[in-house]
Formats: structure tokens, C-alpha cells, sequence
């Protein structure tokens, strides 16, 4: 059965329908105990700029754009830390991991990881800080939603940068010190 799913797979690579092909096939291995990677099915790496068709350097994006992709970074790093820290039921799952991601608490991390951050961190920041958003912050003032804005566009940057691990530094360090009110808050 492997050798028919590798000349499958190595027939249909050139083409979209083919690489929908070579996914399906994947998926359906991943199901049967075999874990093979799209990249490894198709025999080449891919990035996400290079499958989307362009590719713009993380400088280059404005700083809404980079709180746009730190949003979801953060947002998935929260989920995991709250699912590996407790047995609880799903509705407890999202009540804690809400009260991490409103913008007080992204708020209260910048402020605490403020003293932390390299030149270069500070500049994302303050960028992503000072940008012009067309919202309002719901819940939140408008000082406190700059600043979650700013921390946003900073872990987008990072992430976009590779630098993941720094992201797991920064918010490691952050959320070990967030002020009781918050913590307590998750926990209700």
C-alpha cells in the first residue's frame, strides 16, 4: 500500500488538484497510523509566503497587520497553556482563556515584559501602539487597547520573524507575574 501512495503522490505533485490529492492521501495515512508531512508526501518545503504566492518581509507590514497575526499567535499560545494547566470542562477552558486575551490583561503583560524588551522590540511595539485603529475597545480603555494593540503587533513580529521562542520567553516570564485581579479572574 505505501508504494501505490508514494506513486500517487509522486504523479500528482506538480499539480493544485494534485497536491488536494496528495493531501487527502496524507490525511487518510495519518488515519491508517502512517504520519507523513504534506512537504514529505510532495518532496519539497514550502513556507506560507511561498504558498500564498509573494512574499513581504515582516518589516514591511503595517502594524495592524502584525496585531492581526500576534492576535492568533497569542490567542493559540493562551488555548494550549490553559488546556495543559487544568482538567476542567470545555466552557471553564474558554472563560480563562478569555480573561487572558481581553486587553487589560495583554495590557498588564506589556507593561510587565516592558523592562524586558530589546530596542527592536520596543519599536514594534510603539509602532503597533501608536497605530490608527477604526475601532473602539470594547471593555477596555482606550489606553489599555493601544497597549494590547502594541503587544499584539510585537508577539505577530516575532512570531513572522521565526522567533518563536522568544515568544515563549516573553510570555512565560509575563504571565508568571500577571497581578492576582487577572489571574483570579481566569479562574471564576
Amino acid at each position: 500500500m505505501e508504494e501505490s501512495v508514494t506513486k500517487t503522490l509522486s504523479a500528482a505533485e506538480g499539480t493544485a488538484s494534485g497536491q488536494e490529492a496528495a493531501l487527502h492521501m496524507v490525511s487518510g495515512q495519518e488515519a491508517a497510523g502512517h504520519t507523513v508531512s504534506v512537504q514529505e508526501a510532495a518532496g519539497h518545503t514550502v513556507s506560507v509566503q511561498e504558498a500564498a504566492g509573494h512574499t513581504v518581509s515582516p518589516q514591511e507590514l503595517s502594524p495592524l497587520a502584525l496585531a492581526f497575526m500576534g492576535d492568533a499567535v497569542y490567542e493559540q499560545y493562551i488555548r494550549e497553556w490553559v488546556v495543559m494547566g487544568a482538567l476542567m470542562p470545555p466552557d471553564r477552558l474558554n472563560a480563562r482563556a478569555s480573561a487572558f486575551s481581553k486587553a487589560t490583561a495583554q495590557s498588564a503583560l506589556i507593561r510587565i515584559l516592558a523592562p524586558e524588551l530589546t530596542e527592536e522590540e520596543n519599536d514594534i511595539f510603539r509602532r503597533g501602539k501608536n497605530a490608527h485603529t477604526h475601532t473602539k475597545a470594547k471593555n477596555a480603555s482606550l489606553a489599555d487597547y493601544r497597549f494590547a494593540t502594541g503587544f499584539e503587533a510585537l508577539i505577530g513580529y516575532l512570531y513572522l520573524t521565526g522567533r518563536m521562542d522568544r515568544v515563549r520567553e516573553l510570555l512565560a516570564y509575563g504571565l508568571s507575574r500577571l497581578p492576582a485581579e487577572i489571574t483570579a479572574k481566569s479562574r471564576n
